[in-house]
């Protein structure tokens, strides 16, 4: 299926646009006498082409135009180009008319002419924030809470992925179920010490980071986040103080790791940076675990959440292996109070040298707690499943294992 939609739609395109390296250099050896030295003058302008092509969108123009303003520049440019340059142009113009038509009407038509581009770019009347980072579609939209409890909240969506709700009213307010899991696992680590140190791998909507500061007010609380934007939009639409005692620090997690001093350690550090079905693998290895625990207290705990479904189970299996090679007691957490079931679920692995009684919150429980620890024999089933796998920075192949899941997507 994935197959005959690209070719459908990339086919045509990509065969018509392959035309125009043969045409021009029939056209530039009719007007040189060096065959040599016209081909490799044409081969030259091509790869530089190329290398712009590619460099260009990725580290500025998307994040500049957006992806759909970007192929409608680019539609434009082509467009024009056949209108100047190409024969029968009286039948193109009336195709790129007809094809500028569809587009205004599919995206509106005359609802609200005075803004044509917001109506083709904008995904809601809702937004608030629409835009395409370096790494990411960015949306941030105001929807009613998903607990259902009347509240208006600001949505973070980032590509196709429920990253955050922010009640803006009370921002240390969790929302979703999986932050809620890590709120309570975090408090039974806590042992009552006042005051924490905690390292957040990836920012989001900052909902967490926020919540520690509301309950361990004077926390040290540092996040990494790698995009720029989402930082942007934490502080212009989801409610971050400017001067927020939250340190930021905009890079890629590992390097912002690698960056800590020996001396800096943390009661705390939360894994929140895999984006719907695309997960850094860096961020999975024991190589990379072994670092988490070399900035962590002696009774700290490295918490992280991944989206996988139990049926398969190939990701949450091999990340659970994996931190099993580095911490002496690993919990596994599903958002299921009666236990876990054979669908898709936001797990959360706790990992510390320190070992904690969770029995309370083993399947049927009657506590407050929002999930469920899943049993042994559910641990031993994942470990079958993915055959002891540990994931390591030469072998981490996330998206052979996230692939089942990829598959049954649009289940939900």
């Amino acid at each position: 299926m994935v197959f005959m939609i690209t070719f459908s739609q990339f086919f045509l395109p990509a065969l018509l646009l392959g035309t125009f390296g043969p045409v021009a250099a029939r056209m530039a050896l009719c007007h040189m006498s060096s065959v040599g030295a016209t081909m490799g003058s044409m081969s030259a302008w091509g790869t530089a082409g190329a290398l712009v092509g590619t460099l260009a969108p990725g580290f500025w123009l998307i994040s500049a135009c957006g992806a759909k303003g970007l192929l409608t520049g680019v539609i434009f440019l082509l467009a024009v180009s056949g209108l100047v340059f190409g024969p029968g142009r009286v039948v193109h113009v009336l195709w790129v008319l007809a094809m500028a038509a569809g587009v205004f009407f599919a995206s509106g038509g005359m609802g609200d002419v005075a803004y044509p581009c917001r109506l083709v770019f904008q995904e809601s009347s809702n937004d608030v924030i629409a835009a395409d980072s370096r790494y990411q579609f960015i949306r941030v939209y105001d929807d009613d809470s998903p607990e259902g409890t009347g509240r208006r909240v600001r949505v973070l969506m980032l590509d196709n992925l429920f990253h955050g709700y922010v009640d803006l009213q009370s921002p240390g307010r969790l929302e979703y179920g999986y932050e809620r899991m890590y709120r309570d696992v975090a408090c039974k680590f806590h042992g009552g010490r006042g005051q924490v140190s905690a390292f957040f791998i990836g920012g989001g909507s900052y909902s967490f980071p926020r919540w520690v500061l509301n309950q361990w007010p004077g926390s040290n609380v540092v996040v990494a986040e790698i995009d720029p934007m989402v930082v942007e939009a934490a502080h212009s639409a989801l409610g971050l103080a400017a001067d927020t005692p939250i340190r930021t620090l905009v890079m890629d997690a590992r390097n912002a790791t690698d960056g800590l001093s020996a001396s800096e350690h943390f009661d705390f550090v939360f894994g929140d940076a895999f984006n719907d079905f695309s997960i850094p693998s860096h961020l999975t290895t024991v190589e990379f675990a072994w670092q988490i625990k070399d900035h962590l207290t002696t009774n700290g705990a490295y918490l992280v959440n991944v989206v996988d479904e139990y049926r398969s189970g190939l990701m949450v299996a091999s990340l659970t292996s994996t931190l099993r090679q580095v911490f002496k007691h690993v919990y596994v957490f599903c958002t299921g109070v009666k236990g876990v079931k054979n669908k898709r679920d936001t797990f959360v692995i706790a990992a510390s040298d320190t070992s904690r009684d969770m029995s309370l919150w083993l399947p049927g429980h009657t506590t407050a707690f929002c999930g469920s620890l899943l049993t042994e024999d559910n641990l031993k089933e994942l470990d079958r499943k993915c055959g002891g796998r540990v994931l390591t920075d030469d072998d981490a192949p996330v998206e052979n294992l996230m692939a089942p899941v990829l598959r049954t997507s649009s289940d939900y």
